[in-house]
């Protein structure tokens, strides 16, 4: 299920989609998330569908830590880290 919700936005992350506001002071607390669900790319880069915020989805896509979501999504495969904070 996750890996289809992942594929339905996928042309909204990859074409920038909608940024959620976040002051650059709280970089370090934003919510890491697979870029699309093949791609082997966790980030914590604002651009997701608000849509993920919600409960239902933010339990099953947005984690912690970039470890977390290498895990949850590309458990034992090749993961890229994107941390977008840096300049």
């Amino acid at each position: 299920m996750v890996r289809a919700m992942l594929s339905m936005f996928a042309p909204l992350l990859v074409s920038g989609g909608p940024a959620i506001p976040m002051a650059r002071r709280d970089c370090d607390k934003r919510k890491w998330h697979p870029i699309t669900g093949q791609d082997g790319i966790c980030t914590n880069a604002e651009a997701y569908p608000p849509l993920w915020d919600e409960t239902l989805y933010s339990e099953k896509i947005l984690s912690s830590s970039a470890e977390e979501c290498c895990e949850e999504f590309y458990s034992g495969g090749i993961c890229h880290k994107i941390y977008a904070c840096e300049e």
